[in-house]
C-alpha cells in the first residue's frame, strides 16, 4: 500500500514539473495581466454599487424628510401629497 501512495505522490510531482509549471511559467505575464484586469473590473463594479447605494439612501432620506415635513407642518404652503420636488 505504501508503494501505491508513493507512486501517486511521485506522479503528482511529475505532472506538476512536466506540465503545470512550464505552462504557468510560459504564460505568467498573460495570467498576471488577466488578474489585474479582473481586479480593475471588480473595483469598478464595486464603486458602481456603492454609488447606487448612496443614491438610493439619498432618495430614501429625501422622501422621509418630505413626509416628516408634511406631518410636522400640515398647514404649510408647500404641497404634501404627490410632492416630487
Amino acid at each position: 500500500m505504501r508503494g501505491v501512495v508513493l507512486c501517486r505522490i511521485q506522479g503528482s510531482i511529475y505532472l506538476y514539473q512536466a506540465i503545470v509549471d512550464p505552462y504557468l511559467t510560459q504564460h505568467e505575464r498573460e495570467i498576471d495581466q488577466t488578474l489585474k484586469d479582473i481586479q480593475k473590473q471588480a473595483m469598478a463594479m464595486g464603486m458602481d454599487y456603492i454609488k447606487r447605494a448612496i443614491n438610493f439612501m439619498q432618495n430614501v432620506a429625501w422622501d422621509l424628510y418630505k413626509k416628516v415635513r408634511c406631518v410636522a407642518f400640515p398647514n404649510n404652503s408647500l404641497k404634501c401629497t404627490g410632492d416630487n420636488s
